[in-house]
């Protein structure tokens, strides 16, 4: 009787199981053995890649800190840890903790639903598979949450009754405000000014300046900007309003006869027109003429723009003059802020008069951005330039771009990771090897001395994905001996960037995988995807796979069974 030697399948194949091995039988005749048949173990611990190194994320926000996972075998574990300081012990994160989606192996990315300054810290992904752990680079994650910054115009607003009256006021806040209103103090007592308040307009997050309509000398005082956001409160230092009676501001213009005593101080104006480029200097000139009966006590200056009222005083940075000795006010850098009317007053013992008004043109504008096209479409993978292109009169000193994916914005800089150019000189944008983390709409931004403009809105999209692959058969079936080829058709955008077969057995768990030069076949290359065996034996009995990969990912194509009917191919 025959004796029979079973070989069990290896249940797990690991690298220790490389080399070459032969079978060898035995009966009452004696030992037979086979040739040499080498086995080769394709896989490695997993490769994890983060998308990013630095991610900022404004408080309350959904943000997605991206994890891309390729692993051969395939991972049975994925999960996160964080780290707030290199001191800090390390928390687990996986996809049962509370305020996450993600950290799976269908999603490895993790996404925070809504970010507080609680979430900060550093970041890192680990991938397990048969092979061992993997650990990803770490991401550090800043979430921007404060009080809100709230300022005003510091200088003094000196006008008359009667007429409206706006305190400006600009608020910075993330997350942003929910509320605004100020509050105005007169000998300690406060006032609490909403935008529901009488005679006013503004104090809301939409417009949070004060308009005071006819101002009544009442509503003198000091004002503070409030904004109140999710962190906190956040205050203005306070600004000082000062409403005069009608009879206390008198109008004085230059007169070549004579003045009786109480008409002085009188203050001329020789010109009440000037036209300047942004970024130079101007000197408004005027003149003062008083007695010894009605003396000029204080001069200043007040600028109408856009509706508001600014008061420009010894104490003003970036003016000279505006004294009683120098009435005239030199302004040493013009911008678009100092465009309007300029009145000149001088304070006396019986009141303050005033000059007549002189405009002042400032010549010069913010930057006007033109884009080439609205949208984009690029193969993923490949290299891509959103064209911006930039005129500007001042010159541009900074530019930056902005992403909208999901009602979600991003800035991106000229530092941020993946990108080149966004400078002054080439503000245009050039994404290095596209994926679909990049679709979403762009706006180019420029920055000059004037101010900052933004393009249209362009789209990007990427084609492409994971190959399609399809077998021709589902059974093939053969005689002993004979070639034979399973075809496999790979469509793919991006092209492939590896082929290979895998074989199972169906009274086994092992899996053989099959790549270019395997022994006694040929194909399974990107250039022939489909695998012939050169003479087919019960040995290349299974059910083969053909796997087709680029850079989106990876896809199989549905088994083929392969049959192979057995002949007299045993030799003793």
């Amino acid at each position: 009787m025959d004796k029979i030697v079973i070989i069990k399948t290896l249940p797990t194949n690991t690298k220790t199981h490389i080399g070459v091995y032969r079978c060898f039988a035995t009966n009452v005749v004696g030992t037979s053995v086979s040739g040499s048949a080498t086995l080769n173990v394709i896989g490695d611990k997993p490769t994890v890649t983060t998308t990013s190194s630095i991610l900022n994320a404004n408080f309350g926000d959904s943000v997605t800190i991206g994890c891309i996972v390729h692993a051969i075998p395939t991972p049975r574990k994925i999960y996160w840890k964080k780290k707030i300081n290199n001191h800090s012990p390390t928390m687990s994160i996986n996809n049962e903790f509370p305020g996450i989606s993600g950290s799976s192996i269908r999603t490895p990315s993790l996404t925070i639903k809504y970010a507080t300054p609680a979430n900060e810290g550093y970041y890192s992904c680990f991938v397990e598979n048969t092979a061992g752990v993997t650990e990803s680079k770490p991401v550090k994650l800043k979430v921007l949450a404060s009080l809100p910054e709230v300022n005003v115009l510091l200088q003094p607003l000196i006008t008359t009754a009667g007429l409206d009256v706006i305190l400006r006021c600009s608020i910075r806040a993330v997350p942003p405000a929910i509320e605004v209103y100020w509050q105005r103090n007169t000998n300690d007592h406060q006032t609490i000014i909403k935008s529901s308040s009488l005679n006013i307009n503004g104090s809301t997050v939409g417009d949070p300046s004060l308009t005071i309509r006819k101002a009544s000398v009442s509503m003198s005082g000091e004002y503070t900007c409030i904004a109140r956001n999710s962190v906190g409160t956040g205050k203005s230092l306070h600004t000082t309003c000062t409403i005069l009676k009608v009879n206390q501001a008198r109008n004085t213009r230059s007169s070549t006869g004579s003045q009786s005593s109480d008409q002085y101080p009188i203050i001329d104006v020789p010109k009440d027109h000037y036209q300047v480029v942004y970024g130079s200097a101007v000197t408004l000139t005027t003149s003062i003429r008083s007695n010894e009966i009605n003396p000029a006590r204080k001069v200043f200056w007040q600028l109408y723009n856009k509706g508001v009222v600014m008061t420009i005083d010894s104490e003003t940075k970036g003016v000279n003059g505006n004294n009683i000795a120098n009435s005239s006010l030199t302004i040493q850098k013009v911008t678009t802020s100092e465009a309007g009317n300029f009145t000149c007053f001088v304070a006396h013992d019986m009141g303050i008069a005033r000059s007549k008004s002189i405009v002042l043109e400032v010549v010069g504008d913010l930057p006007t951005i033109e884009i080439e096209q609205k949208h984009y479409a690029t193969v993923y993978g490949e290299d891509i330039t959103l064209i911006c292109n930039v005129n500007a009169d001042p010159a541009i000193t900074h530019v930056y771009w902005e992403i909208v994916q999901n009602e979600t914005s991003m800035i991106i800089n000229q530092g941020s990771v993946g990108v080149q150019g966004i400078t002054p000189q080439n503000p245009s944008m050039i994404i290095i090897s596209v994926t679909n983390m990049h679709i979403g709409k762009y706006r180019c931004f420029a920055s000059n001395a004037v101010g900052t403009s933004g393009s249209e809105s362009m789209s990007l999209s990427v084609i492409g994905g994971k190959p399609t692959v399809t077998t021709t058969q589902s059974i093939v079936s053969t005689d002993f001996g004979k070639e034979l080829t399973l075809t496999c058709i790979v469509n793919a955008t991006p092209k492939i960037t590896k082929i290979y077969w895998y074989k199972k057995v169906n009274s086994q768990n092992h899996v053989t995988f099959i790549y270019a030069g395997f022994p006694g076949m040929s194909g399974s290359t990107v250039e022939t995807p489909s695998l012939t065996i050169k003479s087919g034996t019960p040995a290349n009995n299974g059910t083969y796979s053909c796997v087709a990969e680029n850079v989106v990912g990876i896809t199989g194509s549905k088994p083929v069974i392969l049959i192979v009917r057995a002949g007299n191919y045993f030799h003793r």
